[in-house]
């Protein structure tokens, strides 16, 4: 008789007990605000992001949604000034990064990934990250 174990879950607390897969990615060129944001999807469910502003003189928006980071509804993201970080423990499948000016920008992200699957939270999977609700 096998036994049958449950696949890794966004919820499953064991996954975020020990140390993250390491994720790095640099050089992004972030859109102009006029444009579409820039998208980052994690291959897995994150532990923790870090957001680099790597413009000496732009900043850049950071939200969790496409919606959020446009400010469709409301300003749901927060800004980075030129040169500014951000670490934050968050759960997330994906990250949203816009120019807050009128010029395009550079950004730097660098996550701790679980063995849940990225797409158990993305964009619309889960309904309260649509860019409403104050969750941007």
């Amino acid at each position: 008789m096998g036994l049958k174990y449950p696949p890794a879950q966004h919820n499953d607390t064991s996954s975020y007990l020990v140390g993250g897969i390491p994720y790095v990615t640099s050089s992004l060129t972030v859109p102009a605000s006029s444009s579409e944001p820039l998208k980052v999807k994690f291959p897995y469910v994150t532990q923790f992001i870090v957001v680099r502003c790597d413009s000496p003189t732009e900043a850049i928006r950071v939200g969790f949604s496409r919606n959020g980071v446009k400010a469709v509804e409301q300003n749901n993201f927060f800004t980075l000034t030129s040169s500014g970080s951000f670490e934050g423990k968050f759960r997330v499948g994906e990250v949203y990064l816009l120019s807050d000016t009128a010029s395009a920008s550079e950004a730097t992200i660098v996550a701790g990934l679980t063995p849940a699957p990225g797409t158990q939270i993305s964009d619309g999977v889960i309904k309260n990250w649509s860019g409403s609700n104050g969750v941007g």
